[in-house]
């Protein structure tokens, strides 16, 4: 079993992590909210599944369904952005909606295949085709072909979301490392040399950004930016940046920076993923010493 000491180390490290990782989450959060990062993803998903790039023809339907857009009057314009956007389709209400758009849904199991050849884009065209053919015309099934279908197209749209949420995620959280100054090297080098400072250290469910932050500076950890002297010739601006700058050889650079690129890194893998770790460790610590660390420390004293 790990010694306390490693384990305190190695908590206060996690726990820094975490707290970073809340931050940088509560942050891009905020900002896919303000930008609408979800629904204009999820918009651009859906013209290019149904190859309408301009919002003229099936996309623009699809949108204007009521199952798709319960808030939309269903007027939007060709070619315009709806006004209200939804953040997820259900995949049963897509299928419903496009058959009704493309006139499936109205039609007798005989007549599906006239509707089909109306519809403008071939490519989507053969693909109806395929899937009414192998459900045999019926309703119920061809819908559940075109949900399986637009499932597997938002999966790839998922995809892009999160790298690219993940980009911005680990941009706030470098910008966070370097504006408290969150140094992995330097926190982890202090932690291993006096890891009695994540003794107070708990996993506290629901802990929010804030409490973490003001927890991480009640451990005394090396973060921060501290007042120095300016070295001759320098001047003193007045500016979080300008503090604690002084003073610093390259290695000291070199460090902080490797530090903070780990400090960001760690939050891609998410404030669920730290909790989990820093819970686990937790455990691990309270449970104490195993009966043959125990003997072996006896035997030892012997």
């Amino acid at each position: 079993m790990l010694s306390t000491t490693v384990l305190d180390a190695a908590i206060g490290l996690v726990f820094t992590f975490l707290a970073i990782s809340l931050v940088a989450g509560t942050l891009t959060e905020a900002l896919a909210s303000i930008f609408k990062w979800r629904s204009t993803t999820l918009l651009a998903g859906v013209k290019a599944l149904l190859n309408d790039g301009n919002f003229t023809g099936l996309a623009l339907g699809v949108y204007n369904h009521a199952l798709v857009s319960p808030r939309s009057d269903g007027t939007t314009v060709a070619g315009q952005t709806p006004e209200f956007l939804p953040a997820y389709i259900d995949s049963q209400h897509f299928a419903a909606a496009l058959t009704e758009v493309t006139g499936i849904a109205g039609q007798a199991p005989d007549a599906i295949d006239t509707a089909l050849a109306a519809i403008p884009d071939a490519q989507i065209r053969q693909l109806l085709q395929g899937i009414c053919s192998r459900a045999g015309n019926n309703l119920s099934a061809i819908q559940d072909g075109i949900a399986k279908w637009f499932d597997s197209g938002m999966d790839r749209v998922s995809g892009a979301y999160k790298r690219r949420t993940q980009l911005f995620s680990f941009l706030i959280a470098l910008t966070v490392a370097i504006g408290l100054n969150v140094s992995a090297v330097r926190v982890g080098l202090v932690l291993w040399s006096q890891p009695v400072l994540a003794k107070s250290i708990e996993a506290q469910p629901g802990l929010a950004p804030e409490d973490a932050v003001q927890k991480l500076e009640t451990l005394n950890l090396p973060i921060g930016w501290i007042e120095s002297t300016p070295t001759a010739g320098a001047v003193v601006r007045d500016n979080l940046f300008a503090v604690g700058l002084y003073d610093h050889d390259s290695g000291w650079w070199l460090t902080s920076i490797l530090g903070w690129l780990i400090t960001a890194g760690a939050t891609l893998f998410g404030a669920p993923f730290w909790f989990d770790t820093l819970q686990r460790f937790v455990r691990l610590k309270g449970a104490g010493p195993s009966p043959l660390e125990n003997s072996q420390q006896k035997g030892a004293a012997a």
